[in-house]
């Protein structure tokens, strides 16, 4: 009795398999080719092109979850991360790849790139760290006391009196202190992209009122309204205030009529 034809793999097969190959892609971070059981060969480059379309990035010999992606798991699951380890955390990544996608996370406000002893570490967004700008003032301040010490060593028996090395030091504290400026308006919508919730196509505003604390939350509420006021993004309020907690009501902006804007939607060709 002649053996029966195998039905041929057609389109519809590969759709019905692709929402269980996004969950296998959301669970192991990368897919790769061997990874494809029962899709043909002649199928696996159409079905790789397929998940890019739905937010996986493309490899040679597969795919990966977002690199940004991974990261923000991460770091919210895990916290700190030493930069060098990176490439073993992530998925599909090599090491240049990790040490990228941590400088991009940290210029984009997503998380915070920070240099503790003699290694780099990448922290959540919102992580206490001094703004680049005051590093420069900081690292004057560092090298004047630094010189001080230097002259008093020499010159036996000096010391350095400690109201001195204070006043100093206060100096570079009381400057650090100065009210923030507002972040421009593209920042804000960079640092909003990697908040965007996929099943509305909006950013809650506390999370990135969190991501930009270090800039101060009147500084960022004068950035997402200039934002909005140029049409980059649209804010919108709280259908009940009954729903945000009191955390949360505080890194809202005020909106018309008493509600808080805590939804923001990202226009069309926004930068």
């Amino acid at each position: 009795m002649a053996g029966r034809r195998k039905t041929p793999f057609e389109a519809a097969d590969l759709e019905a398999r692709l929402p269980e190959l996004r969950e296998a892609a959301l669970g192991r971070g990368v897919l790769r080719a061997r990874d494809l059981a029962g899709i043909p060969a002649a199928w696996r480059a159409q079905a790789f092109d397929a998940l890019a379309r739905s937010r996986l990035e493309r490899l040679k010999t597969g795919g990966r979850m977002p690199l940004s992606r991974q990261l923000a798991t991460l770091l919210r699951e895990r916290g700190p991360l030493p930069v060098a380890q990176l490439a073993r955390a992530l998925h599909g990544a090599s090491a240049r790849e990790a040490k990228a996608a941590a400088t991009s996370a940290a210029r984009e406000g997503a998380a915070v790139l920070a240099v503790r002893g003699r290694v780099a570490v990448l922290l959540p967004a919102g992580a206490p760290a001094l703004p680049r700008g005051e590093l420069a003032a900081l690292q004057r301040a560092c090298t004047d006391l630094a010189g001080r010490c230097r002259q008093a060593l020499k010159l036996a028996p000096a010391t350095l009196l400690r109201d001195d090395v204070r006043a100093l030091l206060l100096d570079f504290v009381a400057a650090a202190a100065a009210a923030p400026r507002s972040p421009p308006p593209a920042d804000v919508v960079a640092v909003l992209r990697h908040h965007v919730r996929e099943s509305t196509g909006l950013a809650f505003v506390p999370d990135l009122v969190r991501a930009l604390s270090h800039r101060g939350v009147d500084a960022v509420h004068a950035a997402l309204v200039e934002a909005a006021r140029t049409g980059r993004i649209e804010l919108q309020p709280e259908s009940g205030m009954g729903r945000l907690n009191a955390e949360e009501l505080d890194l809202c902006p005020p909106g018309p009529q008493g509600t808080r804007l805590s939804w923001a939607r990202i226009l069309e060709g926004a930068r």
